[in-house]
Formats: structure tokens, sequence, C-alpha cells
């Protein structure tokens, strides 16, 4: 486990240089098609905050535990952008196929004060940090490798 101090909710991402391959973990591949990355609506929140799904290959789940409708909406930058009515109890499942340069929003087109950030990444070696500001990326490749936040 890595620290960057005390800030939540900070998108830390392995930055493959264009061109290079790299060797996926076969736990985390089996992992992505079995389960996908949950943002629950709740108290007119998206929560986590901030959240990681890998391009291509892992779903968004977005779940609506409030006791009124909700609307996620997605805009981004190469993916289609998501624009869904969930009614009570309702949820809302895509797949994006193509890997974001940078966190797209998340946003409800009914209450304007919810708001949350989603990145795409093109490997399953990304994450955010949790509320002390701490992260683990499980699973990496031996060698030397450059992180963006």
């Amino acid at each position: 486990m890595t620290s960057i101090g005390t800030i939540s909710g900070v998108f830390i991402w392995l930055r493959v240089p264009q061109g290079k391959k790299i060797d996926i973990h076969p736990d985390l591949i089996a992992n992505a098609e079995k389960n996908p990355t949950t943002i629950d609506n709740l108290h007119c929140m998206f929560n986590p905050h901030t959240a990681c799904v890998w391009g291509g290959k892992q779903k968004l789940l977005v779940k609506n535990s409030d006791p009124i409708a909700q609307v996620v909406k997605i805009d981004f930058n190469k993916n289609s952008a998501v624009n869904a009515t969930m009614a009570v109890g309702g949820n809302f499942e895509a797949a994006f196929p193509v890997a974001e340069r940078l966190p797209a929003p998340v946003t409800c087109g009914i209450h304007p004060w919810e708001s949350g950030y989603l990145f795409v990444s093109d490997t399953p070696y990304a994450t955010t940090t949790d509320k002390d500001g701490n992260f683990t990326i499980p699973n990496l490749p031996a060698g030397t490798w450059e992180f963006q936040a």
C-alpha cells in the first residue's frame, strides 16, 4: 500500500508508453469479466465519488438505492455519452470499449449537485485513493513503470 498523504479520490494509473505492450496478470482478466465497477447513487450522491473501469474488459454498474428516480450522465471524449434514467431500485449497466485519456464527469440530470468522476483505463492497473490517501494496485508486472495521478 502506498500513500499520497490524506487526499481521497485521486486517480492513480499506470501509463504505458505508446507502442509498448504490458503483460496483464490472468487473475485481473478473470476478475474484470466477473466483477463490474459499481457506483451506488444513495442519498443523492454517487458513491464512490471517483471510480475506475478497465475499458473493453470491465463493465460499469450504476445502482439507484434512493427512494426517488435518478439519472446517470457521463460525458466522454472518446466513448459514447451516457444519459440514463434509473427508476427507484433500478440500475444501469454499460461497457466502454475505448480507454479515455482523462477522468470523465459523472452527473445527475435531475439533481445538479450530484457529481463524481469515472476513469476508463487501458489496463487494470488503475485505482483511486481511499479516505486516508492510500492506494493499492495489485499484480503489477515486474519492471520500472511511470504512473500518473
